[in-house]
């Protein structure tokens, strides 16, 4: 179970959930729920929160009729909104890195749907950065693995089988301008 006793703490598990508006604002704690269990009186600093819920997640692609069943699969990796909301009405772009970190594994889906394709096996974890419309909201960053399936055990009969997997998460906006709000 993951805590968010302080939101302007460390990150948990290599992720930062939190955005936070570069701009200072005015005015006393306020928590606005999109959902989300009750943050807001273990909250500190000033001004709104504001949580979504996330699914990040994969699936597998159809493959080409011509190639070799033994080809190795490949995977579209997704990142959206709980509540079925375009995120693309406040995400401006969603980067994807791939592990191991090479220079040609970074992809960047900049329209919503926010996914990518082609992943392979080998390129999990999956590191995702969202950058939002309103540039005064500093980036959150998610790390994404499906399951024991992709431990580095080559086990083509369950990859093979492998139907996708989804994970919860969430998202965090301390102090949205009010557009922002408006969109969330």
């Amino acid at each position: 179970a993951m805590s968010y006793t302080n939101l302007y703490s460390r990150t948990v598990d290599g992720c930062q959930r939190v955005s936070y508006c570069r701009t200072p604002s005015l005015g006393g704690v306020r928590y606005r729920e999109r959902d989300c269990s009750n943050v807001g009186d273990n909250a500190t600093g000033d001004g709104l929160i504001v949580c979504k819920h996330l699914l990040i997640g994969c699936k597998p692609e159809s493959t080409d009729d011509f190639r070799p069943f033994i080809f190795e699969p490949t995977w579209c990796v997704y990142i959206k909104a709980q509540d079925n909301v375009d995120m693309g009405h406040y995400v401006k772009r969603v980067t994807f890195r791939m592990s191991p970190r090479l220079p040609l594994r970074l992809h960047v889906a900049d329209s919503s749907p926010f996914e990518i394709t082609e992943v392979l096996s080998t390129d999990f974890p999956v590191e995702l950065q969202v950058d939002y419309i309103d540039s005064s909201m500093s980036s959150t960053t998610y790390v994404y693995k499906p399951n024991d399936v992709f431990d580095g055990r080559y086990n083509v009969e369950l990859r093979m089988n492998f139907q996708g997997h989804e994970r919860k998460d969430k998202m965090f906006f301390m102090n949205p301008p009010l557009n922002l709000q408006l969109s969330l």
